[in-house]
């Protein structure tokens, strides 16, 4: 997977931006706040992007942010929203009042977006509420005395709501007493790991 790619931009079509990585000039579908953020800057760019291989073509999706990246990859586990319209919807509303709508169970907000009925932003509201927080900032988690962000990513990945499973990785920190694990981090994951698992299974 291409987490980013560093190069310098060439020029701008509609919503594509064209950015060169020496050899090889690529061809981003941008966001509109990654296209604003991007396509005029003269100096060397790190831009978060997303690829998608299909049989016909390799599509490589473009984000001003990682948090941004990271809200396009949770809409693409709605059903039926693809990555182009996905892109539309990061591109009608910013990302953190996009997230706030969904906390808000906002449906008349979601359904101004472009391209997005009140049945789409009922479906979204559905499958993503609760799995989002305004807090996040470059796709790290927003509360800084839970440094485990791959443990709660984990837990999210084996079905458990992301608030909960911070929830009990945080009780689990505290009965655990780290300083116990002062020389082996891995050993503390583990056990933070199977403790959260116990407390969100019960």
């Amino acid at each position: 997977m291409i987490e980013s790619l560093t190069g310098t931009i060439t020029g701008r079509q509609g919503t594509v931006l064209f950015l060169s990585t020496g050899a090889i000039e690529w061809a981003l579908e941008a966001t509109s706040s990654a296209a604003m953020k991007f396509a005029s800057s003269k100096e060397t760019v790190q831009i978060p992007v997303h690829l998608i291989h299909r049989e016909d073509a390799m599509l490589l999706f473009a984000f001003a942010s990682k948090k941004e990246r990271n809200l396009f990859r949770e809409l693409l586990k709605v059903s039926g929203i693809g990555p182009k319209q996905a892109v539309r919807i990061l591109s009608g509303m910013e990302a953190d009042r996009f997230i706030a709508a969904l906390e808000n169970e906002d449906v008349d907000l979601l359904s101004s977006i472009p391209g997005v009925g009140k049945k789409s932003a009922g479906k979204i509201i559905l499958a993503l509420r609760g799995k989002l927080t305004p807090a996040e900032e470059e796709g790290e988690a927003g509360d800084e005395s839970l440094p485990f962000k791959e443990l709660v990513e984990a837990l999210n990945g084996m079905g458990f709501d992301r608030k909960l499973a911070e929830k009990a990785l945080k009780a689990a920190l505290n009965e655990l007493e780290p300083e116990r694990f002062e020389h082996d981090h891995e050993k503390l994951e583990r056990e933070l790991f199977r403790a959260a698992i116990v407390r969100l299974s019960s």
